[in-house]
């Protein structure tokens, strides 16, 4: 099993600007070594890191340590090696089990994040950190949001004309949240004055004050993410993407969901 460190997680869920805390956990995924991120993920121990599905077959470079999309000086640049999607993951116009782990070349030198494994309560005040894709070198910030209910937030999909989406068991939904960030940010909770990771940022609308985001919780990926690598991926099923000079992203079509630039209220990370 990937060993996760216990004592992780000592900044305060708690950050305002300039208060010289760092969420160092975070990755920026992209395509090559000079682009900046297009999706996000999140270190979860040395060689790995947690991501979206869709996000495993562009993510070829994992910039770490970093306060913007593009990268800096002191952050580091790591290459993936390989790409390995959750073995139940189905493609569709709404995918099930729709986490990633990348495999790092070398180990990074910041400290994984912790990963929370329990349910929480509706209206439960979360953290979402990631890369503000409102910003022109997309800065990493963090914004608060509230834990909205399952059912209520199925309700709202299935019957706004316009808004219209499918969730299912793995998903759940955030509102009042205050910013757009790259798809595959952290969802954090606060657990006794420590960050613990619960989920990865999936969709946003253009107009969150009407429509909640949409998040995939880590729960869902458990045994995936605790399993053995080699036990936990069907080698016939091309869900391993092992060479990454080739051209092609594979047999299986990726639906992307860009978020949108506009406007945000959101707190720098330093």
């Amino acid at each position: 099993m990937i060993k996760f460190p216990h004592t992780l997680g000592t900044s305060s869920a708690i950050n305002t600007i300039g208060n010289g805390t760092e969420h160092l956990y975070l990755a920026g995924l992209s395509e090559n070594n000079t682009s900046e991120a297009s999706c996000s993920g999140a270190l979860i121990a040395p060689t790995w890191l947690l991501t979206l599905a869709e996000c495993a077959p562009m993510a070829k470079w994992a910039t770490i340590g970093s306060k913007c999309a593009s990268g800096e000086d002191d952050s580091e640049l790591i290459e993936v090696v390989r790409q390995v999607l959750d073995p139940d993951y189905t493609v569709s116009v709404t995918p099930y089990h729709e986490l990633a782990m990348l495999e790092l070349k070398t180990p990074s030198k910041y400290t994984p994040v912790n990963i929370s494994w329990d349910s929480y309560l509706d209206t439960s005040t979360l953290w979402v950190r990631g890369f503000d894709t409102s910003t022109m070198n997309k800065t990493l910030v963090e914004t608060t949001a509230k834990l909205w209910g399952f059912d209520e937030c199925d309700k709202f999909y299935s019957g706004h004309p316009g808004y219209e989406r499918t969730l299912h068991g793995s998903m759940q939904c955030l509102r009042e949240i205050q910013c757009q960030q790259n798809r595959g940010s952290a969802v954090m909770v606060d657990v006794n004055g420590t960050s613990q990771l619960i989920g990865l940022t999936y969709w946003q609308s253009q107009n969150n004050s009407i429509a909640p985001a949409v998040y995939i919780l880590v729960t869902a990926g458990e045994a995936f993410i605790q399993s053995p690598l080699s036990s936990c991926v069907d080698y016939s099923s091309l869900r391993l993407w092992s060479n990454l000079n080739s051209t092609a992203y594979g047999p299986i079509e990726f639906a992307h969901h860009h978020l949108p630039f506009n406007v945000s209220t959101c707190s720098l990370l330093d």
